[in-house]
Formats: structure tokens, sequence, C-alpha cells
């Protein structure tokens, strides 16, 4: 779709993380979040949810569609803590 973006975060050559950010026309959903081992603790998580966020944002959305692994308990904690 036409909104779809995907997020870098990172400085100089050093890429840390990304979120891609799919436009489904009706919804924004969020397809990958991934952060480097190395620079986590560091706010890159929070960094990319808030691109995502403004990226939505852009698109005339005020929410969005996760799905996490229920084993996955770094992910869900990250999207709790950090609730869009």
């Amino acid at each position: 779709e036409g909104g779809d973006e995907a997020l870098p975060f990172g400085g100089g050559t050093t890429l840390s993380g990304f979120v891609t950010v799919l436009d489904r026309g009706d919804h924004a959903w969020i397809d990958n979040m991934h952060v480097a081992i190395a620079a986590r603790r560091w706010g890159a998580g929070r960094a990319l949810m808030a691109a995502a966020a403004r990226a939505m944002r852009r698109c005339g959305y005020d929410g969005t569609r996760l799905t996490v692994l229920e084993s996955n308990a770094r992910a869900r904690s990250t999207w709790t803590r950090g609730a869009m």
C-alpha cells in the first residue's frame, strides 16, 4: 500500500534496529520491529515505537494492530510498557 514504511534506527554506519509499518487502508499494522542486542536497554525500542506512531499519524491513524508471539516475553513486555 502507499503508506508502508520501514523506519531504521541508528547512527553513522550502524543499524541498531528497525520497525516496519504497513498501511492497510482501514488500519495500520506493525509488521516487524527488531532491535540489535547491543542497542537494547538504551531506548532504541522506545524510539522505534515513537517513529511508528508518527508514521501512523501521517497516514491518519491513531492506533495500530499488533501480533506478538505468546512465547516472546521480551516483545510482549516491550509493547506493554510502551503501549501505543
